[in-house]
C-alpha cells in the first residue's frame, strides 16, 4: 500500500495572511483547557488590610501554603481579579453595611482570640479577636476543609488533596472558654521548640511554659 504525500503551495496576501493568524489564533485558544485559559478568572486570592502587621502577613502565608498543597493550584495575595477570595482580618468592601455590621458585631461578642469564619457571597471572610484570632481562625478553615496536625512536625500533619468547596455556606463562631492556653515544654523530653511554637498556633495554644 502507497503513501502520497502531496504538497500544495499556498500563497497568501497580506489580507489573507491576516485572516490565517486570526483563525490560527482561535483555534490554539479552543484547544487550552479552560482552566489554563483565564487562569486569573479561576484563582483563589487572599485578601488582607493595608498593614505590616507580621502576625497577619504570617497567617495569608500559612493559609497559601497549605492551601496550595491541598488543591494543586497557586494561591494568590492581594489579587482582586482572583474568581475566590479569602478576606483575612477585614470585610470585603462588597459587602452590604448591614453584613459589615452583623460581622463586626459577632466579632466584638467574642472572647480574646475568637474568630468567625463566614461566607459572604463567593468570597469567606475570617475575622478574628485580635491577631492571634486571624490566624486561629485560618487553621480552622483548613481543618473544615480536612487538614489535622496530631503532632508537631510535617510527618504527623493530613493535608487532604481537594478542590476547595465553594458552594457549602460556611458559618462558624469560636471564642476560647480558657483565656490562656498553655503548652509546657520540657526540652529532655520533647522535639525542637521551634516545631512546637508552631503546633501551639494549629491547636489554639497561647502560652509556653519553658522548663530548664
Amino acid at each position: 500500500m502507497k503513501t502520497e504525500t502531496t504538497r500544495v503551495r499556498v500563497r497568501c496576501s497580506t489580507k489573507g495572511a491576516s485572516l490565517l493568524r486570526i483563525i490560527l489564533t482561535g483555534l490554539v485558544a479552543a484547544l487550552i483547557p479552560t482552566g489554563i485559559q483565564g487562569a486569573d478568572q479561576e484563582s483563589v486570592s487572599i485578601i488582607l488590610p493595608k498593614t505590616d502587621d507580621v502576625v497577619l502577613n504570617f497567617a495569608a502565608q500559612d493559609l497559601g501554603r497549605y492551601l496550595k498543597q491541598m488543591t494543586g493550584e497557586p494561591i494568590d495575595i492581594g489579587n482582586p481579579g482572583a474568581k475566590h477570595h479569602i478576606y483575612l482580618g477585614a470585610v470585603p468592601s462588597s459587602a452590604s453595611a448591614a453584613d459589615a455590621e452583623q460581622l463586626r458585631g459577632e466579632v466584638a461578642k467574642l472572647r480574646e482570640d475568637g474568630f468567625i469564619i463566614h461566607s459572604v457571597g463567593p468570597s469567606i471572610v475570617i475575622l478574628g479577636k485580635g491577631r492571634r484570632g486571624d490566624l486561629y481562625g485560618c487553621y480552622a478553615l483548613l481543618e473544615l476543609q480536612g487538614a489535622r496536625w496530631f503532632f508537631p512536625g510535617k510527618q504527623f500533619e493530613i493535608v487532604p488533596h481537594h478542590a476547595l468547596d465553594w458552594k457549602t455556606p460556611l458559618n462558624v463562631s469560636d471564642s476560647p472558654t480558657f483565656p490562656k492556653r498553655i503548652l509546657f515544654y520540657w526540652p529532655n523530653n520533647y522535639s525542637g521548640v521551634v516545631d512546637w511554637i508552631d503546633f501551639s498556633a494549629k491547636i489554639r495554644l497561647n502560652r509556653m511554659a519553658f522548663h530548664y
